[in-house]
């Protein structure tokens, strides 16, 4: 069998052969295959009023089982829908929003998860370092715009598991923005 990307070679150079109305009709059958693909649609011609919406939706409901025995946390698609997105349209603001989102969502997770959850959290250590680094690069407002919601995850992580509180305070001490949030909650 073909792997992922001689397939996505021989399909590419498929669909350059193809006439634009027989590829436009091979876009809408894909869309109406599944609502992730009519979403990136949605969002990468921006039709929508609020194309980061559904990829909000899917971290939410990915990070936050509502089952008690809390089999369905699903990480990668919560990951998957930032990649998406970022595939999709791309744009910094969009982007931003949405990793927020996850170390929200993933931070909120139950204190008492044990060491199973080791991945949830180093995924999420992952994501707070590139919405960080992201933040510091970005003008002043934006800064100051996200500066109550990174504060109140690092507050939150004093109730979560795995010594995630520690060492998120580690990846937060290596931003400047973030060294001041830290001084200001205090240990």
């Amino acid at each position: 069998m073909a792997t992922k990307q001689e397939r996505m070679k021989r399909i590419r150079a498929a669909i350059k052969e193809m006439e634009a109305k027989d590829a436009a009709k091979l876009a809408i059958d894909l869309c109406s295959l599944s609502s992730n693909a009519m979403d990136f649609a949605d969002a990468r011609l921006g039709i929508s009023e609020d194309a980061l919406q559904p990829y909000k939706d899917r971290i939410e409901t990915a990070l936050s089982p509502e089952s008690e025995c809390r089999l369905s946390l699903q990480v990668n698609e919560a990951l998957r829908a930032i990649r998406e997105y970022a595939s999709a349209v791309g744009d910094e603001a969009g982007l931003l929003a949405l990793r927020v989102r996850f170390v929200e969502c993933g931070t909120e997770f139950p204190a008492d998860a044990d060491d199973s959850y080791i991945p949830l959290y180093r995924n999420m250590l992952k994501v707070y370092g590139r919405l960080l680094r992201q933040l510091e690069g970005a003008p002043s407002e934006v800064k100051e715009s996200y500066r109550e919601r990174v504060s109140g995850i690092l507050e939150w992580a004093c109730t979560g598991g795995w010594r995630y509180h520690d060492t998120l305070l580690c990846v937060a001490g290596s931003f400047p923005m973030t060294r001041a949030l830290i001084d200001d909650i205090g240990p």
